[in-house]
């Protein structure tokens, strides 16, 4: 098969022709289909790795997304023709570094591969095993408030108003259970468009002012929200926000 393998560290990385792996009995063989570059590969050239036992040639890529060609014995969860994504993390099972997925096949553990939900391409699958664990992990460090996702998603609806992110925004606001602000606010864009019916039913309409009233019981709260002693102040900073945004100026930001 081809593969993009190094013969030593701090070498080239060049097409290589290498037997066609297969997978053992706890293993599934999947035709890598998308993969993505991470800074374990780098890692990998540099021989920043060299004390991890490896042989030589050393396929590049970790991550891949593909459609199973066969399994070990003792597979069940996976079975051949499916689509598949993961990692392929045979160092961390006491194997050799060696196989990768820069590669037209490779044979990986099944613990560290999962089918590919539905509506997810192979091209964003190839990149979900080291790279989404990331930053799925960053998500984990930063704990973002409910209230803060919230507004996160309200804010791609101002930039991308598509029905998708209108819902998804709404959606956020039901988990902050519109006790605050910023759940008021995911309410507040649900009625500002579109229907209120479910996908795939027959449309039904917000009224007019509904939009309105949900964005001015946001702002109602939002000034008492925490320091209610500050309330008037704060419908000054309010209203002086409203007018520029009015008037066209990016607050945003």
């Amino acid at each position: 098969m081809k593969a993009i393998a190094i013969d030593d560290f701090d070498a080239r990385p060049a097409l290589h022709d290498l037997p066609r792996p297969a997978p053992a009995e706890d293993e599934v063989l999947v035709r890598v289909q998308a993969s993505s570059v991470n800074g374990y590969d780098i890692a990998v050239m540099s021989g920043a790795v060299r004390n991890v036992p490896h042989e030589f040639p050393i396929i590049l890529g970790r991550d891949f997304a593909g459609t199973v060609q066969a399994v070990g014995e003792n597979v069940t969860a996976c079975e051949p023709g499916e689509r598949v994504f993961g990692v392929n993390m045979k160092p961390r099972l006491g194997m050799p570094l060696t196989d990768g997925t820069f590669a037209e096949l490779t044979s990986a553990p099944t613990a560290f591969v999962a089918r590919i939900p539905d509506g997810v391409t192979i091209n964003v699958a190839g990149a979900l095993g080291l790279a989404g664990s990331a930053a799925l992990a960053c998500i984990d460090a930063i704990a973002p408030t409910k209230e803060a996702t919230v507004l996160q998603a309200a804010e791609l609806w101002l930039s991308k108003p598509t029905d998708e992110h209108r819902r998804a925004a709404h959606k956020a606001g039901e988990t902050a259970e519109f006790k605050n602000p910023a759940g008021l606010i995911g309410m507040a864009v649900l009625f500002s468009s579109g229907s209120l019916a479910p996908s795939g039913q027959p449309e039904v309409a917000p009224a007019p002012a509904l939009c309105g009233n949900a964005v001015a019981n946001s702002v109602l709260l939002a000034a008492v929200y925490q320091e209610p002693a500050k309330a008037s102040e704060r419908f000054v900073q309010f209203l002086a926000l409203g007018f520029d945004i009015a008037n066209g100026k990016n607050r945003w930001k």
